[in-house]
């Protein structure tokens, strides 16, 4: 039997909040801006976030980070307030379409957020990082709910 050489990074998070904030935060362009491009975690700031958060809906996020214009963009997949998100998501530039797949429960008097990143063939330290910017995106969130 072959290995899957396809890898995904994995990241699960408990907030102190609501499903459904948490949830809404993923389709807010004003909260996105705050918590996704946190300036306190990295060298970056949100110039224009846009999206139609509707499936089959389009999604882009253009940051300068470092000095050095970043664009995000995808499609949604799946909506299902409060409980799952899936989307495209690709740097503009780079030759790899990821999927971002969130799931999100209610546990113990807040919410268990659940995120598989399928990044493709790419090597550990790709996982590794994409796992290190997504938790801290999350920290960044769970700030700005409490």
């Amino acid at each position: 039997m072959i290995a899957d050489p396809h890898r995904s990074a994995h990241v699960t998070y408990f907030f102190d909040a609501a499903p459904e904030d948490v949830f809404d935060a993923w389709l807010d362009p004003d909260l996105i801006a705050q918590w996704m491009f946190d300036p306190g975690y990295r060298e970056q700031r949100a110039e224009d976030i846009q999206l139609d958060a509707r499936v089959g809906g389009s999604f882009t996020f253009k940051l300068s980070r470092d000095g050095s214009p970043v664009i995000y963009t995808g499609t949604f997949v799946e909506i299902s307030r409060p409980a799952r998100l899936v989307l495209t998501w690709q740097v503009v530039g780079r030759d790899r379409d990821t999927v971002v797949d969130v799931t999100i429960e209610p546990r113990d008097g807040g919410t268990f957020l659940t995120l598989v990143h399928r990044l493709g063939v790419v090597p550990d330290r790709i996982v590794e990082e994409v796992e290190q910017d997504w938790s801290a995106d999350f920290t960044s969130l769970a700030r700005l709910l409490n």
